[in-house]
């Protein structure tokens, strides 16, 4: 993603939205394992 960024196909706030979409997916898995486990 940061490559894309670096060649400007995606804006600052594209580039934000999905790295906190991310977050908020690793988040939710870890939670959910620590939850298992």
């Amino acid at each position: 993603m940061y490559r894309l960024r670096s060649e400007s196909r995606i804006s600052d706030e594209t580039l934000t939205k999905l790295l906190r979409e991310i977050d908020l997916s690793e988040t939710a898995l870890s939670t959910r394992k620590k939850g298992i486990v």
